[in-house]
């Protein structure tokens, strides 16, 4: 009688054992699970928010051309202002240089 109580015993620990072992392996497969879906979820917002970063690099890339070429622009601008406004000097002073000429011959 003993041994049969020893084996009830034991074979209730092992049913208990193999019981709480299904539950943690469930239990273990649910959290695998989750932390899969979880995982998903964070290599998508990877995605999405490396791909708005390379959409922002590459619109930082077309500012930075379409700056220098209005620096350039500009620049460009200035200098054919200031020839214009030089030649308009030179013509004015040449005007005025004849017609202190003209008054000085009267």
């Amino acid at each position: 009688m003993e041994l049969k109580a020893e084996k009830n015993k034991l074979k209730n620990l092992l049913n208990n054992n193999l019981s709480r072992k299904k539950e943690l392996g469930d239990v273990f497969q649910e959290i695998s699970v989750e932390n899969r879906r979880r995982l998903e979820k964070i290599n998508a917002e990877f995605a999405f928010t490396n791909n708005r970063a390379n959409n922002v690099y590459i619109k930082i890339k077309d500012l930075e051309k379409k700056f220098e070429r209005l620096n350039f622009e500009q620049k460009s601008t200035q200098k054919q202002l200031i020839s214009s406004w030089k030649s308009k000097e030179r013509e004015f002073q040449e005007r005025i240089n004849a017609n202190a000429r003209f008054r000085e011959n009267k």
